[in-house]
């Protein structure tokens, strides 16, 4: 709750040219449980305006609450983050929710990465 106030004041900061100073802002709120992905989203957001795209995905860019279907999980990523290659976002999800991989079946046939396609299968 006390994010939701704070992110105007982290927004203010990052107007006035002050990134850095607002992601640290946001990283010390990151973990409460009740603000992580809205932290997130807005750090992803000032990362995007200052041009630091690889740094958003690289800090922001799995945290989302994951889907249900891993497939629905990668599009969703890949939508914020065109530039970054399926192959490379479908890693890192995989990185990210471990013991989950019979999810990403689907994503991983989809996006022709047949090999870890067939280890998830030979997994199930």
């Amino acid at each position: 709750m006390l994010f939701d106030y704070r992110q105007y004041e982290i927004k203010i900061i990052a107007a006035r040219g002050d990134v850095d100073r607002a992601l640290q802002m946001i990283d010390d709120n990151l973990y409460d449980s009740n603000s992580t992905y809205q932290a997130a989203d807005l750090g992803k957001e000032i990362l995007f305006k200052a041009g630091r795209i690889e740094e958003a995905y690289k800090r922001y860019g799995l945290m989302l609450p994951f889907r249900t279907i891993g497939l629905a999980t990668l599009s969703a990523i890949r939508k914020k983050y065109p530039r970054i290659s399926p192959q490379r976002i479908l890693n890192g999800i995989l990185e990210a929710d471990p013991g989950n991989e019979r999810r990403y079946f689907a994503a991983a046939r989809k996006i022709g990465m047949i090999e870890l396609a067939i280890e998830i299968a030979e997994k199930i």
